[in-house]
């Protein structure tokens, strides 16, 4: 029974969690990521916004014409 309790935790857990650019952006094929420190894998999986929206100092959004991809989601 906790086998069971787990693999549902797991597999929510991986159906509601964000994003990153590892999830979002897959390597081309015949190519791997490959990690040089510690900071880049911190960018590679911080977590991306879901609606890609950007706002201006003073809260008006930005107009997105498909120049940006993915947005880091922080304040």
């Amino acid at each position: 029974m906790k086998k069971v309790i787990l693999l549902f935790f797991l597999i929510s857990m991986g159906c509601f969690a964000q994003q990153s650019i590892e999830m979002k952006f897959s390597p081309p094929e015949g190519y791997e990521r490959t990690y040089h420190d510690g900071y880049a894998q911190f960018l590679r999986q911080f977590p991306l916004k879901e609606n890609n929206v950007v706002k201006y100092y003073d809260g008006e959004e930005k107009f997105n014409d498909n120049i940006w991809a993915a947005v880091y989601d922080y304040e």
